[in-house]
């Protein structure tokens, strides 16, 4: 068996690097994108609510809530806040532990389907 040889720029090493190194091609894919955080706390929602306004046009405010069937009540709770900020959304109950291929095809068509910009 043949080993293939790497390109430089396909090291891990400067993979990782790269954002530091300021490499315009990994800039541009990964500016639409915010890290992940966690929010808690008595006003977590009221600063989810306000980035979300802050940074989401008014007409692409879509949001989707994956919930299970056990979670889907406290929904009420983030609805709340997206309602006060005009942002459309759609509850999905589907969600399951180590989910099977037809529960991630359903959940992938609904995001088809709905195109949300925010996933709760």
């Amino acid at each position: 068996m043949v080993e293939k040889k790497l390109a430089w720029y396909e090291a891990t090493i400067i993979k990782d690097m790269m954002g530091l190194m300021g490499g315009r091609a990994l800039r541009g894919g990964m500016s639409t994108y915010i890290s992940s955080k966690i929010y808690q706390g008595k006003a977590s929602l009221l600063r989810v609510a306000n980035l979300l306004e802050a940074t989401i046009d008014l007409e692409e405010r879509r949001a989707l809530i994956i919930t299970d069937s056990f979670t889907q009540k406290f929904a009420k709770y983030i609805t709340e806040y997206l309602d006060n900020i005009n942002m459309e959304y759609k509850i999905w109950s589907g969600a399951e532990p180590e989910a099977p291929i037809p529960t991630i095809y359903e959940g992938a068509k609904i995001c088809e389907e709905f195109k949300p910009q925010v996933l709760i």
